[in-house]
Parts: C-alpha cells; structure tokens; sequence
C-alpha cells in the first residue's frame, strides 16, 4: 500500500468532483473514504498540514516556469501524480505555516494553465478513477523522506506576489480630440507599432487590457485584424476567442494604448501631445476643428 502521511485529510469523490454537503469542513483520514465506491480528493491548505498542489494542465505551465526563469516547483522530490494526459501532472509540496494565511488558489500564465491549488481546494489522487484516461497514477509516490518537501523559493515567491491585493485599474483618458474613424484606426496602429517593437507579447493581463481597447475603438473584426497584425497569434483563432467576451460599457479605451506607448517611448508620445494641444489652440483660435 502507499504511504500516506497522517496529516492529510480527504474527502470522497465522484467522478473528479466532491459530494458531501460542506466537504470542505468535513475531512477524513485515508481509511475512512470507501475506495471500492469512490475517488478521493486530498484537501489541500492547512487542513493537510500546509499541502499545496502545484496543477501542470499542459505545456504552457512548464513554458510559464521557464519563462519566469523557476526550474523547479519543489525544493526536493516530492510526490507527483498524473492523469495519463500529456504534460499534465500534479505534485504535492509543503508551504511554510508563516504564509498558510496570505496564499489563496491562483492560476496563472497565459491561458492560466498553471494553478496553485490552496485552502478551499480538493485534487484528486491515486488510485482515483479519471473519466478519460482510467484513473490516476503515481509518477513518484509519497514516502516519509518526500511528503515534507517545501516549495521551492522561486516559486514561492511568485505565488506571494499573485496573491497581493491588485491595485484599481485606472481607465487612462485620451489627450487627444475627438478622430474620426479613419484616424482612429491610425492612431491604433501608431500605439499598438510602438507597443509592439517594444514589448512583442505583453504579459496576460496587459495583452487583455490592450486588445480590448483596440475593440472598443474599432469593432472587434477590425481590432482581431489589427492585433494579428502586431502582436500575431500563438494559436490559431486566439482573438476570436478573446474578443468573443469582450463587453464594451466597461472597457478599456485609446487612452490605455495611450499610457502603454508613452511607457516605452515617452519622447514619440511627447511629440504626439505636444502636437495635439497645438492643434487644439490653432482650432479654438480661428474656431475650426482639426485633428491631429
């Protein structure tokens, strides 16, 4: 039989998903959950002594690791579970009690394909049944030297910094007059150029607010042209399924693309403004409008 340590609770499944009233403030121990009827789920958080899982849902959580220069999830082997999907797994690994009451559940990276699973959460472990692949399976099983193992630091302090609390997004107002269409689709573009040669691909959140604002100024068949255009598609159809949600009362404006570009290149942007309120003197002098 595997070993279990004797700090995790459990709660009974069916199929992957919990079905007590309250599961969450009901945990058993290991021998109480009837496998020959049912999965069972590892509660995670301080109930189980400070377990996390770290949940790898396919190859872009390992890209987002790397690409945060974190090479491992575990200060040492710890146990590690899968599915029989590809790149998927989950690994078991122990938070220090001092931060047990900041961390919360948090996906993260493009698509949120990497989870930190935490207080509130359940994950199904071996010998669970899985409704695809059959059941799950133990890469590495626990042992006592290995169901101890800390998350590393790196990774650590990733998750601290997801958990802090966002500052209120600030919907940045254009300086510029009211364009037409034609020059709106220009000053997009002028934006999106200087955002793009500077930054190719925005991180998640930033990537949203900007194709997002393109939409709202352009209408979302123009704004999937113009984000292809300058920042291209990791997958095939990626702005049609972004834009599918996209809700025009509360997004995003110019003005966000606007902050973006000065960000990088506040001397084009400088020259841009300056030009603008020239403009706007000019036309309030001789009562005219003009556009930059």
């Amino acid at each position: 039989m595997t070993f279990i340590p004797s700090d995790w609770r459990f709660t009974p499944l069916r199929g992957k998903a919990p079905f007590l009233p309250d599961w969450q403030n009901k945990p058993q121990t290991f021998d109480q959950v009837d496998l020959s009827q049912h999965g069972i789920g590892l509660l995670l958080g301080p109930v189980s002594g400070g377990t996390a899982a770290i949940d790898f849902d396919g190859p872009e959580a390992w890209d987002f690791l790397r690409s945060k220069n974190i090479s491992d999830a575990a200060k040492d082997r710890c146990p590690i579970w899968m599915s029989g999907k590809h790149f998927r797994c989950q690994m078991a690994v122990r938070i220090p009690e001092e931060y047990w009451d900041i961390l919360s559940t948090k996906k993260l990276g493009p698509n949120k394909k990497l989870e930190l699973r935490w207080t509130g959460c359940q994950s199904a472990i071996p010998p669970s049944p899985h409704p695809e692949t059959g059941s799950y399976n133990w890469l590495y099983e626990p042992y006592p030297w290995n169901v101890e193992a800390d998350i590393s630091d790196e990774l650590l302090e990733l998750w601290l910094e997801a958990c802090q609390k966002p500052a209120p997004q600030k919907v940045y107002q254009t300086t510029f007059p009211e364009l037409s269409d034609d020059e709106k689709t220009r000053k997009v573009d002028e934006l999106l150029s200087i955002i793009a040669r500077n930054c190719p691909r925005p991180d998640y959140e930033d990537w949203l607010k900007i194709g997002f604002a393109v939409a709202k100024e352009l209408g979302k068949a123009d704004a999937i042209a113009m984000m292809r255009k300058h920042f291209g598609e990791e997958k095939s159809g990626e702005y049609d399924r972004l834009f599918s949600g996209h809700r025009s009362v509360a997004s995003p404006t110019i003005g966000t693309l606007h902050h973006h570009a000065k960000k990088y290149e506040p001397d084009t942007i400088l020259r841009s403004e300056v030009y603008a309120r020239e403009l706007r003197r000019i036309g309030r002098k001789y009562n005219i409008f003009l556009s930059n």
